[in-house]
């Protein structure tokens, strides 16, 4: 939602902007007992930055060219020419145009200003009052240039005429888009033939005036747009066929309402309403508002930012002290978990050894066997980190499907001998525990290269092991192609499936030794 004072000669106008919709309009006279009933009504609204849109007649233009240059030198020139322009108003600025390609290259620049601050000086002192932001003062001719792109104008000069309301017209004259002039008669609207003939003598006046100080050169004839009633095309052809050189538009107002989105229907009376539309759905960086009035607005965004990042760190707390509760509950089921097993393992300890008097073993034996229940007793290991670990590096593999995930403690390293374990009589020896993690899994997507599949495996092996976690990582199962016609290209033949891109790894990591 969007709110712009439209303020013309006359009257003040107090727009509400929604989804390509005016949804409201409030209308007082611009004077003294306007400005007090204007007060009464935003006292009673929110507090919302807002856009002053000024449609008066004290609106000058003037044409220039600087030296070129650019960077601060640039904009120090273009600011002590803007005041040298117009001395006794704040309310001004300048818009860069092309630079010339011939000559000196200087660069073309206009020079606009709202020479009569008392317009709209009470309205601001009213917004200030309630601390309702302005976000900016603009004007219906700098809106022309965007009005010229969404009719696709393909002529280099092209004059707009729209009546504004009941008592003035506007005429804006581009070139390429770009604004050079613009000026506010005072024209009574009426629906009829004279008033047609009137836009013409407005707009050969107006012409005229452009040669003269020599924006439009003598042989050219600008197109012009004329908006107007739907059913009126008669009156427009009368008035300039045959007696205009250059090529003439007329624009119902309801084309130029769907072609720019508005959704309300409007009369040619009314493009004030129009313009509000345009200003509230363009990207308009010409701006009379003085310094201090953009720092204001820039300050009261300054403050919406952060109270936006304050109730962002808000909810960013509650969430992460949400997860960190959840995370707790995991950690908590997988302490259970391992408590479970340390259990089991104990109690078939505690079973084994009720055997021991009678079981047929050496004497070495019989002492590893008591130093490794010693050990388990007194060990802290903990499988969840290195499990973590490796959770977190298969979640970056997205094309890999786990089978099976298993953890275990064991004293005999993958591939050894059982009798390569056994230590001969009278030797002592120190029992040594690893943590075993085995993970078995498949390719979701397998193309049948196998070359490509294990590539893929090759590149978790090397991921796995750089991250220090495991002392080894070893590859038990790789995908292999078993088809011997097409072993020479790598890809297997019309039977592919899943079996032929599992794979097995074994991540081994020593428990930590028994310090007593």
């Amino acid at each position: 939602m969007k709110y712009v004072y439209y303020v013309t000669n006359l009257t003040l106008t107090a727009y509400r902007w929604q989804a390509n919709t005016i949804t409201d309009a409030v209308r007082f006279k611009n004077n003294s007992a306007g400005i007090q009933q204007l007060a009464e009504w935003v006292s009673q609204q929110t507090p919302y930055p807002s856009m002053i849109l000024c449609d008066v007649i004290e609106e000058e233009f003037t044409q220039s060219q600087v030296p070129h240059t650019s960077g601060n030198n640039l904009k120090l020139i273009l600011q002590r020419k803007l005041k040298q322009a117009f001395r006794d108003t704040p309310f001004r600025l300048y818009r860069r145009q092309k630079t010339e390609k011939k000559g000196k290259h200087k660069i073309n620049v206009n020079f606009s200003a709202i020479t009569n601050p008392d317009l709209f000086k009470e309205l601001l002192r009213v917004l200030e009052k309630y601390q309702i932001p302005v976000s900016g003062i603009y004007s219906p001719a700098s809106l022309c240039s965007a009005l010229f792109r969404k009719m696709k104008c393909q002529s280099q000069y092209n004059l707009l005429v729209s009546q504004q309301d009941n008592h003035h017209m506007r005429l804006s004259f581009c070139e390429s888009f770009e604004l050079h002039s613009s000026r506010l008669s005072t024209t009574d609207y009426s629906a009829n033939a004279s008033y047609y003939q009137e836009i013409r003598n407005e707009a050969d006046k107006n012409i005229r005036y452009l040669k003269r100080i020599q924006l439009l050169p003598q042989s050219e004839s600008p197109d012009i747009y004329i908006i107007g009633e739907a059913g009126m095309e008669d009156y427009c052809h009368d008035a300039f066929k045959q007696q205009y050189q250059g090529n003439y538009h007329y624009l119902p107002i309801h084309t130029i309402c769907k072609m720019t989105g508005l959704k309300n229907t409007i009369r040619a009376n009314q493009t004030d309403m129009l313009y509000v539309h345009l200003l509230c759905t363009s990207s308009l960086t010409e701006n009379y508002a003085p310094p201090a009035e953009k720092k204001y607005h820039y300050l009261n965004n300054t403050n919406k930012f952060f109270r936006a990042a304050t109730v962002a760190g808000i909810m960013l707390a509650l969430s992460s002290s949400i997860y960190n509760v959840m995370k707790g509950i995991e950690l908590t089921a997988a302490y259970k978990e391992e408590s479970k097993l340390r259990s089991v393992l104990l109690h078939q300890l505690s079973l084994a050894k009720k055997s021991i008097p009678t079981a047929q073993v050496s004497a070495t034996e019989m002492q590893a066997f008591v130093k490794a229940e010693q050990q388990l007793l007194t060990l802290k290991i903990n499988p969840i980190k290195i499990m973590t670990g490796a959770s977190q590096i298969l979640n970056s593999f997205n094309n890999i499907k786990i089978n099976e995930f298993s953890w275990k403690l064991t004293d005999r390293l993958p591939g050894v001998r059982k009798n390569q374990n056994v230590t001969p009589m009278g030797v002592t020896t120190t029992l040594k525990y690893y943590q075993l993690i085995t993970i078995k899994g498949h390719l979701k997507q397998f193309s049948g290269n196998y070359l490509s599949a294990q590539r893929h495996i090759r590149s978790l092996l090397k991921k796995m092991r750089n991250t220090g976690n495991f002392s080894q990582v070893l590859a038990v199962k790789m995908p292999v192609n078993i088809s011997s016609t097409s072993s020479i290209s790598g890809r297997s033949g019309s039977g592919h499936d899943i079996k032929k891109a599992e794979f097995t790894l074994i991540l081994i990591k020593p428990a930590p030794r028994n310090k007593s």
